[in-house]
């Protein structure tokens, strides 16, 4: 009689330690609002479930991506915000010191002014963002081969390398006006640096200031074909 007493009282205990199981197993089901716990639960479900959140942590990841090109891409914006701001100055400065009624005085204030502006373009040019410059040209890389291309817009059609720069007149016909005793000044941007020259006019032609400018830090324009005709574009070298 005691062993049978026995044998019923672990069988009581089995099953009240297999209910209390699965009573924890729904409790934390009801706790959580999670299906499976272990992939003994549902293996097939457990598989499912573990590459949808791989899948999740991808998403994340990409988001955060998106997020700090995001903040790039308004880096980069204001930059060139500013840069457009800067040349719409020199455009202005440069109308400005064409002005008959402008004075020497003036026009060299203009000048401060206008090489001001370049040096902060130059500034702007050398923005990084985690340390990577945006808008140098370079892509933080190697540089693309490019072809050269100069457009004459305003000077008269006419317009060569052998051309004076006392002789220059605009697209309408009327003359510069430019004087031999005048000093002109060339800048010009490369590799992000800025470079800074002037030149008394004289008997100065178009061909010599750029020929000028390539002797600054390496040939910059190329002037071969430029004598030979009055078409710069893009259907000549240069």
């Amino acid at each position: 009689m005691y062993i049978n007493t026995q044998t019923m009282i672990r069988h009581t205990l089995e099953f009240m330690k297999a209910n209390q199981k699965a009573m924890d197993k729904h409790g934390k089901r009801i706790s959580t609002g999670q299906k499976i716990f272990t992939a003994l639960d549902d293996p097939a479900g457990d598989t499912m479930s573990t590459m949808m959140r791989y899948d999740l942590r991808a998403l994340d990841e990409a988001i955060r991506n998106t997020q700090n090109n995001q903040a790039m891409l308004r880096v980069a914006n204001g930059v060139l915000e500013n840069t457009k701001d800067l040349l719409n100055s020199i455009k202005e400065k440069a109308i400005f010191a064409a002005d008959d009624t402008a004075t020497d005085t003036d026009r060299k204030i203009a000048e401060k002014e206008i090489l001001q502006f370049i040096d902060q373009i130059d500034d702007n040019s050398k923005i990084t963002y985690n340390k990577k410059t945006l808008i140098d040209g370079s892509h933080h890389r190697q540089s693309i081969g490019t072809t050269q291309a100069l457009t004459n817009l305003e000077l008269a059609e006419d317009t060569t390398a052998q051309t004076k720069l006392t002789e220059l007149t605009r697209r309408a016909g009327d003359n510069l006006n430019i004087n031999e005793t005048d000093r002109i000044n060339v800048s010009y941007v490369k590799d992000a640096q800025t470079y800074h020259t002037s030149y008394v006019v004289g008997n100065m032609t178009m061909g010599s200031v750029f020929d000028g400018v390539n002797k600054i830090n390496g040939v910059v324009f190329d002037l071969k074909d430029m004598g030979k005709t009055n078409v710069v574009g893009l259907d000549v070298t240069g």
